[in-house]
């Protein structure tokens, strides 16, 4: 912890040290109870809530956690080896692989029904709850996006760049103009295959 500078070094899941930025705007928390930042000891295991402010992570809350439980991650599929149970993944802020273990307790959950190890293919999304300590040992897997699946987005557009071809969409109206998007996962985007402004009813 530097609370000069208010930054503090992180151990992530999979064994990466990372570096994280927070102020006075980060909301902490122990255990449920809101904290000071000073409250943040080393050793304390956390949970944060982070975004990339001028590239680097920035922690915009943090809980920290006492009690020992399953942990949980996000990230895309690198490799999986049936044979030893070895998932690799791309965590969605770090850029060091991680290494998790399925074994045979492992619930694979798809399109909230029950998947298998086939689902985990290279560039899936997929949402993690593993127990940590050495190489982790996975409880369950949520398969979100599989390269080639296709979804639909509604909402206000809330970011809008014809030169880079980026568009974002909230799912809460504020007054933007209110959008549906169908797009097609290709392992590393969604790329928008069509767009419909919506019209909503004018209010009396």
């Amino acid at each position: 912890m530097d609370r000069v500078l208010d930054r503090m070094e992180v151990q992530a899941f999979g064994g990466k040290r990372i570096e994280l930025n927070f102020d006075v705007r980060t909301q902490v928390s122990r255990d449920g109870v809101k904290v000071a930042a000073k409250e943040i000891r080393p050793g304390d295991r956390v949970y944060m809530d982070t975004v990339l402010n001028d590239r680097k992570p920035f922690a915009k809350s943090i809980r920290i956690v006492t009690t020992r439980g399953p942990m949980n991650g996000h990230g895309q599929v690198l490799a999986y080896d049936p044979g030893s149970g070895k998932l690799t993944l791309r965590d969605e802020l770090f850029a060091q692989p991680v290494t998790l273990r399925l074994t045979p307790e492992t619930v694979i959950r798809k399109d909230q029904g029950t998947g298998s190890p086939a689902d985990l293919q290279p560039g899936t999304l997929v949402a993690v709850s593993f127990t940590p300590g050495g190489e982790g040992v996975t409880r369950e897997v949520s398969v979100l996006a599989v390269p080639g699946s296709s979804f639909a987005f509604s909402g206000p557009v809330t970011y809008l760049n014809l030169a880079s071809r980026l568009l974002a969409v909230a799912n809460k109206s504020d007054g933007r103009t209110d959008v549906t998007v169908n797009a097609t996962f290709d392992g590393k985007h969604y790329v928008a295959q069509n767009i419909t402004v919506n019209t909503t009813a004018s209010k009396p």
